[in-house]
């Protein structure tokens, strides 16, 4: 379960660290601009302003224009509009337009983490938390190999001497200005982060049947010994009776499990309780059965989780016991029979009904 937990938060934690270690792309290509990111956004509202003032809309002429709005036609709005101002203000057009590219294409190791993530959760793969931790590794070295490129570009692509000082002295300008709002907008970004990445960690918990599996509770039972009794439906519904369980017309739950090689079947039902008793042609697949019951009683335990609520008799055969979601569930199969029983007030009754009947022996 720790397991489980680790991959799916590291998954979703690696999709924030993704586009920050790519961030450095923006940046380069915003620095070739010569501004800030707050004249940026200056700008941005004078020319949204201007928009709305026009009678007409704004018409490509240039050449470049007219291919850039080609190629960015099915873009969002803001998404072209960041790439035009680059166009238009960069000292190096090209350079940054490729810089831009770059980080949209490099995004996608990001949003592949949300997708390990969620695949980590909903999977039934019995291979899958392997594979998450391969692929949280790769990311890993991706998001490194990331950080790595940005140091190696800005070594090779220094960034012009007086276009570096203008903005030095403008971001420093800023940061004096605007001390107060800058600590307001850290606050507040990080508590949106908490809560959105919160959310989505939370989400796929859930989906991943984290909490649900926080209510499930072993019911220890003195470890069995199977004496080698015969025992068959007769004696079965014999038991069930004396003890004051309805067993007329009393339908079972798993009577379609391989129901080719089923001859015999027994149910009671006494208050909360309820007994069901299978009985096949031979023994070749009770094991089947039994783990198709067990499987269905508790679907949102992983493999390795459903073990822990498992004891294996001498014989080879097992017995499954757990409280889930308020109710006792058991299963145990035997040479060529298999039992199901639950109850919601303990499995004291249905104990000392395996123990007469021959399934368990105290020790």
């Amino acid at each position: 379960m720790s397991e489980l937990i680790f991959n799916i938060v590291l998954s979703t934690v690696l999709f924030p660290v993704s586009l920050f270690c790519g961030a450095w792309m923006l940046k380069e290509a915003m620095s070739l601009t010569g501004m800030t990111l707050r004249e940026y956004w200056e700008l941005k509202r004078r020319q949204e302003q201007e928009e709305l003032e026009l009678t007409e809309p704004p018409v490509f002429t240039d050449p470049e224009d007219i291919e850039l709005s080609k190629k960015t036609i099915r873009m969002k709005g803001s998404q072209r509009e960041f790439l035009f101002f680059l166009k238009g203000y960069s000292s190096d057009p090209k350079r940054s337009l490729r810089l831009a590219k770059a980080y949209a294409e490099c995004s996608f190791i990001g949003f592949a983490a949300l997708l390990l993530s969620q695949y980590t959760a909903i999977s039934r793969n019995p291979d899958k938390l392997k594979f998450a931790l391969i692929g949280n590794i790769l990311l890993i070295i991706l998001n490194i190999g990331l950080l790595i490129a940005g140091k190696i570009y800005r070594n090779r692509h220094p960034l012009d001497e007086r276009i570096s000082e203008k903005l030095r002295s403008k971001r420093a300008e800023e940061k004096e200005n605007g001390k107060r709002e800058r600590v307001r907008n850290i606050i507040v970004y990080i508590i949106v982060g908490l809560l959105f990445f919160g959310g989505m960690i939370y989400v796929n918990l859930s989906m991943a049947g984290v909490f649900s599996q926080q209510n499930h509770q072993v019911q220890q039972v003195t470890l069995p010994v199977t004496p080698k009794v015969q025992i068959n439906r007769e004696k079965v519904h014999e038991e069930l009776t004396e003890r004051g369980f309805e067993t007329a017309n009393i339908p079972t739950t798993y009577w379609r499990e391989d129901e080719e090689k089923l001859m015999y079947v027994c149910a009671g039902v006494k208050g909360d309780i309820k007994f069901e008793y299978y009985e096949y042609i031979d023994g070749e697949t009770t094991d089947l059965v039994y783990n198709s019951i067990i499987y269905s009683v508790s679907s949102d335990m992983e493999p390795s989780e459903r073990e822990q609520y498992e004891t294996r008799l001498p014989d080879g055969n097992k017995i499954f016991t757990a409280l889930i979601y308020g109710v006792y569930q058991f299963c145990i199969y035997r040479d060529n029979t298999v039992v199901y029983a639950y109850s919601e007030s303990g499995l004291d009754e249905i104990n000392s009904i395996l123990y007469k009947l021959g399934y368990l022996q105290a020790e």
